[in-house]
């Protein structure tokens, strides 16, 4: 009955009444067992089933028993963490910017007053501080990024990164925050460029993402994430060969190296099923920039690599994995279709778009129906049928000569 149904106003009742009987005259320990089954579940929906629609189901479920039950403000910042990252895969602005506020408001009034009093008795609960910190400035970046103004970011996420500087001064931390402090100017940087962009000053927003490349030089204890962001003003700029040239410097070979020897280092179950979805989130981040920037040769490396760490990974939806299916889909089809693969990148496109339909669809906010038509890769199923069905059309005419005809 938790779970039974969507937007049914009965359905909420009965997790409000759960939780207040847990927490009034019940038993408090059921309760919460029944709101911590309704979070793992939704995690387990959205990274092995591939359901976003569901797995934002489950949380909210999660939430509202918890909430009731006045959980531990450890656990309700995690439940909205989790609500946080998943509506930023599914580019839903707008509720994404509420859940982002409420989860900072949680942070600053409710989870660092738990945490303090709890570091006067054990000050090793200052380190949980920090974490929880670090975990809500990777998301501040990450919505900031998407939805806020260039100088809205830099205030917002500079003023987190300050203040988690100020409970955690270690020579870990302060590399940590570096990193994150030049990866919060590079998107500043891109948000000024679209800004630019909106106004109709396409050169000066292109000035500033040239400038940036050219006065600004990798070193070499950059972390993935700094590249990454690199990568992205380039392909910001369609400069595909920069960005090919700094997924040169992602060594995946090394990468599979060290995850087995990873593997081989630990010997508790649950450290190795970390290390390897680790792994898998770092590889897809990668493949995602390979996709954008054309580099095949290092996409096709990455696949494989994929593959070893989770077989069918882009064979099934239900595999562990940190982007949508349909995305996964689209993705190897692109792949194939480089190789010249044309029949099997078209049963890849078609599957993309049926399971993006059926995902579509099982969606109940108008918002993100709509906001999900607008993603980059669901644009990209279209042109890539289109793409197939034209090379059907005129199967004895180059790929060149097919792209470049005009249409009358």
């Amino acid at each position: 009955m938790l779970l039974a149904s969507h937007c049914n106003d009965d359905i909420y009742e009965v997790k409000h009444d759960i939780g207040e009987w847990g927490y009034e005259n019940g038993n408090w320990t059921y309760a919460a067992q029944l709101g911590l089954l309704a979070f793992r579940l939704g995690d387990h929906l959205r990274y092995e089933c591939g359901s976003s629609s569901r797995a934002r189901w489950s949380y909210e479920c999660a939430g509202l028993v918890l909430s009731e039950l006045r959980a531990q403000g450890t656990t309700l910042f995690q439940l909205q963490c989790a609500i946080v990252s998943l509506l930023l895969s599914t580019s839903s602005p707008k509720a994404c910017k509420i859940y982002v506020q409420l989860a900072q408001l949680f942070f600053e009034k409710r989870l660092m007053v738990e945490l303090e009093k709890a570091a006067e008795q054990d000050p090793s609960w200052s380190l949980a501080l920090g974490f929880f910190g670090m975990v809500l400035a990777d998301l501040l970046i990450a919505s900031c990024q998407k939805m806020e103004s260039a100088t809205t970011m830099r205030e917002v996420c500079s003023a987190q990164l300050t203040l988690m500087e100020s409970y955690d001064s270690s020579p870990r931390s302060l590399e940590w925050l570096r990193h994150k402090r030049a990866v919060v100017q590079i998107y500043s940087l891109i948000s000024e460029y679209e800004e630019d962009l909106d106004r109709g000053d396409w050169e000066s927003g292109e000035s500033k993402l040239t400038d940036f490349l050219e006065h600004t030089t990798a070193s070499k204890d950059e972390d993935i994430d700094t590249k990454l962001a690199r990568i992205d003003v380039c392909l910001h700029l369609q400069n595909f060969d920069m960005a090919q040239n700094l997924l040169k410097t992602v060594d995946v070979c090394e990468l599979l190296t060290e995850f087995r020897m990873g593997l081989a280092s630990l010997p508790n179950p649950a450290d190795k099923l970390y290390n390897r979805r680790r792994s898998i989130k770092a590889c897809e981040s990668k493949l995602q920039r390979c996709i954008n920037a054309r580099d095949w040769r290092k996409a096709a490396e990455l696949v494989e690599l994929l593959e070893n760490l989770s077989p069918d990974h882009f064979e099934f939806p239900g595999n562990y994995s940190y982007v949508e299916p349909w995305q996964r889909f689209l993705w190897i089809g692109l792949l194939q279709e480089s190789q010249k693969k044309y029949e099997m990148s078209y049963h890849a496109f078609s599957q993309s778009l049926l399971v993006f339909y059926y995902e579509w669809i099982s969606v109940s906010d108008s918002d993100q129906r709509r906001s999900q038509l607008n993603h980059t890769d669901f644009n990209r199923i279209a042109t890539a049928l289109a793409r197939f069905h034209l090379r059907r059309h005129n199967a004895e005419a180059p790929v060149q000569r097919i792209s470049s005809r005009k249409v009358d």
